[in-house]
């Protein structure tokens, strides 16, 4: 992306984040309640890497930690920690891959943004923020940025199907 600087200068400026959004037919609730179970994960992930779950309950503030399990070339864990947490808005978590216990990559930011648009009606915004990753070379040569739009177009997709025609709770 190109910028102008005051004096009419350009300024390169690398993205470090990119977002997608939809709207689904539930309410914004509905939609939070999906994304606060660890377990509904590996039923949205529009990625395939998610393999399962590791004991998580469903989560309910900033600090809680989920881990799942994940391949991609290997297997690894993902360690998550939730690093926004208010309900029936925003849910965002930290994520971390470990490979034979110990933290090798990571420190992306996974976020969604539930806007009620409706009655009903919820839109439905997600990030993937890699602006805080270690080793964000590894993450552009493994052409993240680029191959994490279909996958969360794939995850918004999947979320519409499990959350449409949900009575509110």
């Amino acid at each position: 992306m190109m910028t102008t600087g005051a004096a009419g200068a350009e300024e390169r400026t690398r993205q470090t984040s990119m977002s997608i959004s939809t709207c689904v037919a539930a309410p914004a609730s509905v939609v939070f309640d999906v994304l606060t179970d660890p377990e509904n994960h590996l039923r949205i992930d529009g990625s395939h890497m998610i393999r399962g779950v590791e004991g998580a309950e469903p989560l309910s503030a900033v600090g809680d930690q989920f881990t799942m399990r994940m391949r991609q070339v290997v297997p690894y864990r993902s360690v998550n920690t939730v690093v926004a947490f208010e309900p029936a808005k925003i849910i965002a978590w930290q994520t971390w891959s470990h490979l034979a216990g110990r933290r090798v990559l990571g420190g992306q930011i996974w976020s969604y943004e539930l806007e009620p648009v409706a009655p009903g009606i919820t839109e439905v915004i997600e990030t993937y923020d890699w602006s805080q990753a270690r080793r964000p070379w590894v993450i552009r040569a493994g052409g993240f940025p680029e191959r994490m739009g279909a996958a969360m177009a794939e995850t918004l997709h999947r979320l519409t199907d499990v959350t449409s025609g949900a009575p509110a709770t």
